[in-house]
């Protein structure tokens, strides 16, 4: 499938899209030259839904139409691929079709589109990487709810998430501290450890002190 979005030839986008040769290359795809000087690639699906194989002018529209109508359906396709393939947010799509050379109106208009029928749930999606994160008890929930956003959610949306799934910061860090101290961690090692699983520094002093004590010395001596 063609992934780049088609190019507009400046000042002559008003003309009608007037076919001056074409040919089949070794991919099965049609490389098409205009009248208006532009030339492109096109799927054999594409060569065939906008009658590129005539050369007459019947009552085709303007080569501008074609460029919006051909950038769109390339642009869905590519989106419904990436929705599909693995979770994303709207965000995380809309990026990596702007990323292929998408103008900004065409990528608004497909995402908005997937969004009404479904095909992105940017809840959905923080309603699942909560809930994966807080089953490893692994990650604060401030990182999740941060790492959330990053990815394009809203913070409304994020914090319904983490609410949801996540348990309060102190019992999480307290319970990972406990499981360092098993293992001989020290008390520095520990401290470092939780904070770099995104845990504010109050939250991991508080926890090291349950369990090591504020002497340094761990319960588990």
């Amino acid at each position: 499938m063609i992934r780049e979005p088609l190019k507009e030839n400046k000042g002559k986008t008003d003309e009608k899209y007037l076919v001056l040769e074409y040919r089949k290359n070794e991919n099965k795809e049609y490389e098409v030259r205009f009248k208006n000087g532009f030339s492109g690639v096109f799927s054999a699906e594409e060569f065939l839904k906008y009658d590129l194989f005539d050369k007459e002018e019947c009552n085709r529209r303007s080569y501008a139409e074609l460029v919006r109508e051909v950038n769109y359906g390339r642009c869905r396709a590519i989106a419904l691929k990436q929705a599909r393939s693995s979770p994303k947010t709207a965000a995380m799509v809309a990026a990596k079709l702007r990323s292929i050379g998408f103008d900004a109106e065409t990528v608004e208009a497909v995402i908005c589109g997937l969004i009404e029928e479904g095909e992105l749930d940017d809840a959905v999606f923080a309603d699942r990487f909560a809930r994966e994160k807080a089953e490893a008890g692994k990650m604060s929930a401030d990182r999740i709810a941060r790492e959330l956003k990053i990815k394009g959610i809203s913070e409304k949306v994020a914090a319904e998430a983490v609410g949801k799934y996540c348990a309060p910061d102190f019992e999480t860090a307290k319970n990972l501290a406990e499981k360092k101290a098993k293992t001989g961690a020290s008390r520095e090692k520990t401290m470092r450890y939780l904070l770099g699983k995104g845990f504010r520094l109050p939250v991991v002093i508080k926890a090291v002190e349950e369990i090591f004590g504020e002497d340094g010395s761990s319960y588990m001596d």
